[in-house]
């Protein structure tokens, strides 16, 4: 039995809940991707089929035409090839103009590469409308267009920008496949519905907050999520996995345990074959690295529902509501911010000082030179804390945040 199931939930839009009792540190999901875009930054650095790390690669192979991506083997070269939206024929033209349309605009250059695929889906869409209706609403386009988003003032002034950018780059000389409003309504729904998918720890700044990023992916059903600022799943990825073999442990696929979890999206999408880079693992089956995978960070009761965060869980509540409302529209009231937003939590805040952190030499040893009184006393601040987050998720525990699906409706 399937471990969650899509509901519509009252104030929150559409959202998964759990179908039965679910174990912590359970698989509840694990999906395919429907798009996987590499970032700019890392075009020479990832694989653009799977986005596996190319420096860990022993056959790595850089497109000779476009000089606009690369692959990890021959094999994905040819995988991605026989896939439009990936690097076919027309996608390669259309992705070696990129540079001559944004130069130095490498947001543009991110978004005009994700509007490339996406226009890529909408050509296969409509040769699937000439067969029936059916064909039509179970394409990745169909798919796409389908998630939480609609086009706001920001998005409509970047697609004013973008839409004559496209057209050129797909060679639509009249520039009127895809229209400025459709063009908008891509970009929201990939700014809303997309995963930043991160570079390998090495190459991660140690110095400030900035990410690395290899690329972003559109995973539809993750995408249905909602966001509590502590969440009850945790994400895993393995997208070097199929190079340097280490697997997380029970990787979906790789043990009796673990298989028929893999959400198979609709079956066109799963003809196409959407963006999954499979090895043989030593007993025979066959696990993706392109997988996202949701595991339960404790039990979970049946009817319970999923929730993940769409920040670091270290940010601060200013940041955290800052990001809620310029990124995704809304504002969170879920338990944990409605008990930092409360005077008595605010005032401890505030004589506390910033978060401490294990990376933190300086905060290392200042705790080393405290008084033992001081360090005595730690354990019964931390029990009052517990104890005033306890009371304050007992008053707000029916309270949750208004998701973007909503605050975009």
């Amino acid at each position: 039995m399937a471990a969650v199931e899509v509901k519509a939930l009252p104030g929150r839009g559409r959202g998964l809940v759990t179908a039965r009792n679910v174990a912590a540190g359970e698989v509840v999901l694990a999906e395919e991707p429907l798009l996987l875009t590499v970032s700019p930054e890392a075009k020479d650095h990832a694989c653009a089929n799977c986005l596996c790390w190319l420096q860990q690669s022993q056959g790595a192979v850089k497109c000779c035409v476009c000089n606009q991506v690369a692959f990890c083997s021959a094999k994905c070269q040819q995988q991605a090839a026989a896939r439009p939206w990936v690097h076919a024929d027309a996608t390669c033209r259309a992705y070696s103009l990129i540079p001559q349309l944004f130069p130095t605009d490498i947001e543009g250059q991110g978004n005009l590469r994700f509007l490339v695929q996406a226009a890529a889906l909408r050509q296969m869409a409509a040769m699937a409308a000439g067969q029936d209706a059916v064909n039509q609403q179970q394409t990745g386009y169909a798919v796409l267009m389908s998630l939480v988003g609609e086009p706001t003032p920001a998005t409509l002034t970047q697609a004013a920008v973008l839409q004559p950018a496209l057209c050129q780059a797909i060679g639509d000389t009249r520039c009127s496949a895809v229209t400025v409003q459709e063009v908008a309504t891509l970009l929201i729904k990939e700014q809303l519905n997309s995963y930043g998918l991160l570079a390998p720890l090495q190459h991660q700044q140690s110095t400030d907050d900035t990410r690395v990023l290899r690329g972003s992916g559109i995973y539809p059903t993750c995408a249905l999520i909602n966001h509590e600022c502590i969440p009850n799943v945790a994400r895993f990825e393995a997208f070097d996995a199929c190079i340097d073999n280490k697997w997380p442990a029970q990787w979906p696929g790789r043990d009796s345990k673990t298989q028929g979890l893999v959400v198979q999206q609709l079956p066109t999408l799963q003809q196409q074959q959407c963006g999954s880079c499979s090895c043989a693992s030593s007993s025979g089956n066959s696990s993706s690295s392109t997988l996202m995978v949701m595991r339960a960070l404790h039990g979970l009761p049946a009817g319970t529902e999923i929730v993940q965060s769409y920040f670091p869980l270290n940010w601060r509540l200013q940041e955290r509501q800052q990001q809620a409302q310029e990124v995704y529209g809304f504002t969170c009231t879920c338990p944990r911010c409605l008990l930092e937003s409360s005077p008595e939590w605010q005032a401890d805040d505030e004589s506390s000082g910033e978060w401490e952190t294990d990376s933190a030499a300086d905060d290392a040893n200042m705790e080393a030179e405290e008084p033992a009184e001081t360090l005595a006393s730690q354990p019964q601040q931390q029990a009052q804390h517990a104890q005033q987050r306890q009371e304050c998720l007992d008053v707000a525990g029916s309270t949750s945040c208004v998701t973007a699906e909503v605050a975009s409706s």
